[in-house]
């Protein structure tokens, strides 16, 4: 049987209302009862994932902001972070300030935004006015949050002119013309979801073929590249399901539910 599971978070675990389905939930404590590690690996910070495996009473290794942090709850303490570089950070924040652009900085334990994020969302952030704010906290993403399709398609264009840096997940612009906020994560250069599990397997002193993925974005193809089996979402990328092995119902079909049982039947 396989040890490890990393699973995606938006469009994998949780359904389209952000909630994780009684029936995923059951799966889960199952597997986790056979001796499995579930470990979370998401683009969301690690102050929301926390705040989530608690509300669901699951999980213990968090992966979050596109790999660029290992956290264990259990021990309430980092495995793993990559921080951004201060010039890179203040940078973008430069140029989103003089574009007025909302931008979402995950740290270790809190999100810090800019003064453009859209007012309703403020109350959720530490509000940065000026970027020395920044200088001696540790960073390990940049959001851009935005409900100007222009802005960020210029924005993200413009990115890839940064040293350093890299775009890891974007909002699906095409399909999703009706959204409401648009978005766009920014790390380091040489960092991804796959290398925080290999990370993490170095920590664990365990190996590739003991691990499966569950995912459904372009982000997730990564996790694959470091793990035996690799399933896809009913609802996931074209791209993903190509290099899937297993390919299970959507988000909103308790998809998680069916790829576990498919895991504990193989």
């Amino acid at each position: 049987m396989f040890k490890y599971l990393f699973i995606d978070i938006d469009g994998t675990l949780t359904n389209f209302q952000k909630e994780i389905s009684k029936p995923v939930l059951q799966a889960i404590e199952k597997m986790e009862q056979k001796g499995m590690q579930i470990i979370f690996c998401s683009g969301r910070s690690n102050d929301y994932l926390i705040d989530l495996t608690n509300r669901y009473h699951c999980g213990r290794y968090l992966i979050s902001s596109n790999g660029t942090m290992i956290y264990d709850k259990d021990g309430e303490k980092n495995l793993y972070f990559q921080k951004m570089p201060y010039d890179v950070i203040k940078s973008i924040f430069k140029y989103a300030e003089k574009r007025r652009i909302g931008l979402i900085f995950n740290g270790e334990m809190c999100r810090y935004g800019n003064i453009f994020l859209k007012k309703k969302n403020l109350n959720k952030y530490k509000i940065i006015e000026v970027i020395e704010d920044l200088r001696d906290v540790l960073i390990s993403q940049i959001v851009i949050s935005t409900d100007d399709i222009k802005k960020i398609e210029k924005m993200s264009e413009d990115i890839k002119l940064f040293n350093n840096c890299q775009i890891a997940y974007m909002s699906d612009m095409i399909n999703d013309t009706h959204s409401k906020n648009y978005s766009c994560d920014i790390i380091n250069i040489d960092n991804d979801k796959g290398m925080a599990i290999r990370n993490f397997l170095k920590m664990m002193n365990a190996s590739r073929e003991e691990c499966v993925a569950i995912g459904d974005s372009i982000n997730d193809i990564s996790m694959f590249d470091s793990v035996a089996l690799k399933i896809a979402m009913g609802n996931a990328c074209d791209e993903l399901k190509e290099k899937a092995d297993f390919i299970t119902k959507t988000n909103d079909e308790d998809g998680v539910k069916y790829a576990l049982d498919y895991i504990d039947d193989n």
